[in-house]
């Protein structure tokens, strides 16, 4: 290896082109290697100074490297034009701004630990000229080939993935402010219009009050898909969550023709559990069994404790078909149409991955459909 000349974070120094072409003869000599270009995403074969010694069909598309081997001995960065790769002699991965990058931290990390590792990069290009944007997924795994160790890098270009996310932010945000400000609107109209248009206006701001409910719950949904929401427990009073659910699903139109009621015998118990995500899955089983029954059907919201468990459940006198219960919770299933299917799936979702409960459900034709959600019983060591 040449000398390790001046760097800021990673390793300068870099494989002769003698060793470079050797390391290619030897993977390119390599039987699956062939199939490399057959590969659906960009992958590369970097030498332990992080130096590219081979490169299939998709990463020289993705970086307009050709045909040739003009990526031989370039480090990633080089080769995809990105602008801190060329503002220190070392190059790719020796910048201070390559402290942040998320390409030559997977590199590292997988070369010092042996293991895969997963991060995303955003890289600011300028090639001929022309400033661009690449956002990529970056997969770094080990490969021992013979006497050599290399790292296999793959990478996926999810720059629509990030758009999306970001319009999304905005677009909820924008869409929160602008019928939340409605609603107080209404609010303050309501004490200041003649008798006659309060029973309108009522409807006006329980329709606003859903509305923004129902933006929350999407967002809420999509930020706990994606590992960015943050719970936060408290101790809540199981029986008295759900009787406000249900209290609020009375005056909607939903409930209209149905007799919505919590069964006198429900018992109380304490749970330490995040109050928006308790909420949103209790929300989810009554809408589903007000939707699921028929007009003249009663549907009945119990809690019960049993030990050191409390079950909340929703009871709805229909059957479901088999073949529905065998695709309920999966996220895009639902018998209501395209673009629907997030109720059950988000009720697995949150009870169990989020607020440590166990959810299920019962459907016979004898004794109609109970969804039902187990949470612990705060301060007690009874099952779960």
């Amino acid at each position: 290896m040449k000398r390790d000349d001046h760097t800021h974070f990673a390793p300068a120094r870099r494989e002769s082109a003698e060793e470079v072409e050797r390391e290619f003869q030897h993977v390119d000599g390599y039987a699956c290697s062939q199939y490399f270009d057959f590969f659906p995403l960009p992958l590369a074969v970097l030498n332990p100074a992080r130096q590219i010694v081979f490169a299939n069909k998709p990463f020289q598309e993705l970086t307009r490297s050709g045909d040739g081997h003009s990526f031989l001995g370039k480090r990633p960065g080089e080769i995809v034009g990105c602008v801190h790769a060329s503002t220190e002699p070392g190059g790719c991965g020796t910048s201070v701004n390559c402290r942040e990058c998320g390409a030559v931290l997977a590199v590292l990390e997988t070369m010092a630990t042996g293991k895969p590792c997963v991060r995303d990069c955003q890289i600011l290009q300028n090639v001929d000229g022309h400033t661009g944007a690449l956002d990529l997924r970056v997969h770094a795994a080990p490969w021992q080939h013979g006497e050599d160790r290399f790292c296999v890098v793959t990478m996926m270009d999810i720059s629509a993935e990030k758009e999306r996310e970001v319009m999304e932010r905005v677009f909820y945000h924008d869409l929160l402010n602008s019928a939340g400000s409605a609603y107080s609107l209404v609010s303050t109209l309501h004490d200041e219009c003649p008798q006659e248009l309060s029973e309108s206006l009522d409807l006006v701001g329980t329709a606003l009050s859903r509305l923004v409910d129902q933006i929350q719950s999407q967002r809420t949904l999509q930020q706990v898909e994606r590992g960015e929401y943050v719970v936060s427990r408290i101790t809540l009073q199981a029986l008295e969550v759900l009787e406000t659910v249900v209290e609020e699903y009375l005056s909607l139109p939903l409930a209209k023709g149905r007799r919505l009621v919590v069964d006198p015998a429900s018992k109380n118990g304490h749970v330490k559990a995040d109050h928006a995500l308790l909420r949103r899955v209790l929300v989810n089983m009554v809408k589903n069994a007000l939707e699921a029954s028929a007009a003249g059907d009663t549907v009945t919201a119990a809690a019960t404790v049993d030990g050191g468990t409390i079950r909340l459940s929703v009871h709805n006198p229909q059957c479901m078909a088999e073949s529905v219960q065998l695709q309920l919770f999966k996220r895009s299933f639902s018998t209501k149409g395209p673009g629907r299917g997030l109720g059950t799936y988000s009720i697995k979702l949150l009870g169990e991955d989020h607020l440590g409960g166990r959810v299920g459900f019962e459907s016979t034709e004898a004794g109609g459909t109970t969804f039902w959600i187990d949470l612990k019983v705060a301060g007690r060591d009874g099952p779960q």
